[in-house]
């Protein structure tokens, strides 16, 4: 069966990645490529066991294609009656090959393909009472006595004291690889923000990435490690400086915070080319005809103004100063969580007067 619990997800991802994306690439179906309109974000099509051509969604529709033209077919979904279920017939097929034909309805099989299964609890509840509802998140697994207890109103799906948990599915839309090169994409070819062009003037990727969503995808997940829960960021700038493509031995992945820390010393953003534009973290006070520097510390939100200097040199050497103090100190700090060569590029890093339209 292709599903992936979510406890364990991270855990495919890392060490059995390969056959994480074939097993779900098998069994979840591409709805975009079949033209298939979703009643919902969440809603993927997911093929039953040991049948060819029928699928499953969740939220609660069966579609096959055995008609000639490879059409998708829906079944009924409604009974008319809030109290009753539907009932499907599907072809599945016995290990020798022989056609068999049974007999199912939408929560058993909603339940099996979405739904975790607790030891003990056989019967499958609809949460709102609608039997037409079979939304996965409307059901939940209950005991014989327990659903006695629901149809009798004696008591409430809140008093059971427990939520249901869902199978995680392995999708372009869901694996968190497949987002992050969407978002790297979209910042070296696809960008509409006058800011995100110019902050990402001229970058671009590798062709084994622009071609390949999988073998990005791989990489992430060959390079990828947990930092305390922390967002994680793809960096193309720590190991090579002035880097502006994202590639395979290029690249990185750090923890947000130090990501940050550092896209804040290399980039300088300005709203108009035509702007002036000084070195990294200066800024001029036409008022007192003098140059200063901004900083933000780590762990706060409000910017600090430095002293002020007669030239532009004087105050980027200021804010060079406590900006490298401050990426060593983070180093410090993740020290026993990054791996070893990204410490060591941190403790060396040197911030740089970076112009982004002269890089």
């Amino acid at each position: 069966m292709a599903y992936i619990k979510v406890k364990d997800r991270r855990r495919f991802e890392r060490k059995e990645f390969r056959d994480y994306i074939k097993l779900s690439d098998d069994k979840v179906l591409d709805t975009k490529k079949n033209n298939i309109d979703l009643l919902g974000d969440d809603e993927i099509f997911v093929q039953l066991e040991d049948t060819q051509h029928y699928w499953i969604s969740s939220h609660g529709r069966l579609t096959n294609n055995m008609r000639k033209d490879k059409t998708f077919f829906f079944h009924k979904m409604d009974s008319g009656d809030q109290k009753r279920s539907v009932h499907w017939t599907i072809v599945t097929y016995d290990i020798d090959g022989t056609a068999l034909h049974e007999e199912t309805s939408p929560e058993i099989l909603v339940a099996k393909y979405f739904l975790i299964k607790p030891t003990g609890r056989n019967k499958v509840w609809h949460i709102d009472e609608n039997m037409n509802n079979n939304y996965y998140k409307n059901l939940i697994y209950v005991s014989v006595e327990e659903y006695e207890l629901l149809r009798k109103h004696v008591k409430t799906v809140a008093e059971l004291g427990r939520e249901q948990e869902y199978y995680d599915y392995n999708t372009v839309k869901g694996n968190p690889a497949y987002s992050i090169w969407a978002g790297i994409y979209a910042r070296c070819y696809g960008g509409s923000s006058l800011l995100v062009n110019q902050c990402y003037d001229d970058a671009y990727m590798c062709d084994d990435w622009k071609n390949s969503r999988d073998s990005f995808a791989e990489w992430y997940s060959a390079n990828y490690y947990e930092c305390n829960g922390e967002r994680m960021a793809v960096d193309k700038d720590l190991l090579c400086r002035g880097n502006k493509e994202y590639a395979p031995d290029k690249c990185c992945i750090l923890p947000e915070t130090i990501n940050s820390a550092l896209a804040s010393a290399t980039k300088r953003r300005s709203r108009y080319k035509s702007a002036k534009v000084y070195a990294i973290g200066v800024d001029y006070d036409k008022a007192r005809d003098k140059f200063f520097a901004r900083i933000t510390p780590f762990g706060h939100d409000k910017q600090v103004k430095l002293h002020y200097w007669d030239t532009e040199e004087e105050a980027f050497q200021e804010y060079k100063l406590f900006k490298e103090s401050e990426i060593r100190v983070l180093a410090l700090r993740y020290r026993d969580k990054i791996p070893d060569r990204l410490f060591d590029a941190l403790i060396k890093y040197e911030v740089r007067p970076y112009n982004p339209y002269e890089s």
